[in-house]
């Protein structure tokens, strides 16, 4: 299969079909009856990440609050939230200056300046918010289905991802609401089990449809059902989503992605048309002319939606790389290594749900080594696998964006009461 540059032939078949009457179509969004609107800054989102990183954060639930781990963390988190609070409302006078419209009072108390210990730390923020002119674009295929994203997505105040006001974002179909012959063809054919699938339903509530995409936060270009990631270097999991399709289903990755200017390189970066030009951009600028061209992105979600085969490749891929059960765990006793699987101790769907919601959002399965080793010596447990009796305990320590011990549709471990141990039966003795 050709897998080049894309050819002048190429180049002029996607001018002529996107230049149809119809095909695509793009204004101002007008809220609330005006062009402009306030939404969150770059910088000041690029500034609450560094401010984390300062601080010592790995990456953390992105819809989470601002956290502080100390009195002097909760100095600064007030005086942020209250910075915030002011930038917004010095927005809303801009926006309606821009708009024609009174000015609104600002009811918000000024913070003052940024405390002298935080701009060491991190340096002075700059404004959080600003007018922007959102956009829409929709995208019409020949047969029938459109697609429409809005540029400038809203985004919660102290989002620490936002990179590209003009990326967008559609949520696509749940996997939970497709209709269940479908979904469970879909599962028979990438090869899953009655748990993995369950498991993957529980999960998948979290990120989206096989028809989700993102192109706004430091993802660059996110798709699917956990939103496989470009990244920086421009392929990473969705890269490995393609070459999945595209070795296994070459004719359908043409169909769906060849044909619409995407494609992707044996190692795994992106490859996309710049109608403009005729040039083919790869890897960081293929990332950057996915976001900028809607009918890239409309590809991508058109193929989650109407693709078997890009489906299968997606479930196929997330398993490879984030389902845990053959992880391995490796804990430390007295000198000695003992080692075993993740599966082995976690066997409930509850607890592979809950590591493999951290994995696919941190890449990684946090302090899951450090608190087994934990209970193998605390408990004086004979191997890895009889950690399995703390599998609920174990959970409770790791559960990061959702507690999935409360899920009723997942199979959920016991609650211990004593410990079976190399010395015999011990009683519990409390939270790890």
């Amino acid at each position: 299969m050709n897998d080049s540059n894309f050819t002048a032939d190429e180049i002029r078949a996607l001018r002529s079909y996107w230049n149809a009457p119809g095909r695509v179509q793009s204004h101002l969004l007008n809220e609330n009856g005006g062009e402009f609107a306030v939404r969150q800054t770059v910088e000041g989102s690029q500034w609450l990440w560094n401010y984390n990183k300062a601080r010592g954060l790995a990456k953390g639930d992105p819809g989470s609050a601002l956290s502080a781990n100390s009195q002097r963390e909760t100095v600064w988190t007030n005086w942020i939230n209250a910075r915030i609070e002011w930038d917004y409302a010095q927005a809303a006078v801009q926006v309606a200056q821009r708009n024609g419209k009174p000015a609104p009072a600002v009811r918000v108390p000024n913070p003052g300046p940024c405390p002298a210990d935080l701009v060491n730390l991190a340096g002075n923020p700059p404004a959080f918010a600003a007018p922007a002119r959102p956009e829409q674009h929709t995208l019409t295929f020949p047969d029938g289905m459109k697609l429409t994203y809005n540029t400038h997505v809203p985004m919660r105040k102290t989002f620490a991802y936002f990179r590209w006001p003009q990326g967008v974002q559609s949520m696509g179909q749940r996997v939970k609401t497709l209709p269940e012959r479908e979904l469970q063809g879909l599962f028979q054919k990438a090869g899953l089990n009655k748990t993995e699938q369950n498991v993957f339903a529980a999960v998948s509530m979290l990120e989206g449809g096989f028809d989700s995409v993102n192109t706004y936060d430091t993802g660059f270009v996110s798709v699917g059902l956990i939103q496989f990631a470009t990244l920086k270097e421009g392929g990473h999991s969705l890269g490995q989503v393609l070459q999945r399709m595209k070795r296994e289903n070459p004719q359908d990755f043409r169909t769906h992605f060849r044909k619409f200017g995407l494609d992707v390189t044996d190692n795994g970066l992106l490859m996309a048309a710049d109608l403009e030009s005729g040039a083919t951009r790869i890897g960081p600028e293929a990332n950057q002319q996915i976001i900028e061209d809607k009918r890239l992105i409309a590809a991508f979600q058109r193929a989650g939606r109407i693709s078997e085969a890009f489906r299968v490749a997606q479930l196929k891929t997330a398993k490879a790389m984030y389902y845990p059960a053959d992880d391995v765990i490796r804990v430390d006793v007295n000198g000695t290594t003992m080692t075993g699987r993740v599966g082995d101790v976690f066997r409930t769907e509850a607890g592979l749900a809950t590591l493999m919601d951290r994995k696919v959002n941190t890449g990684n399965l946090g302090r899951m080594n450090d608190l087994v080793g934990q209970a193998v010596r605390e408990y004086d447990l004979v191997s890895v696998k009889d950690a399995a009796q703390l599998e609920f305990l174990l959970i409770q320590a790791l559960v990061f964006r959702k507690n999935y011990l409360l899920e009723a549709s997942l199979s959920q471990p016991a609650r211990p009461d004593v410990i079976t141990s190399r010395s015999g039966t011990r009683r519990l003795r409390g939270p790890l």
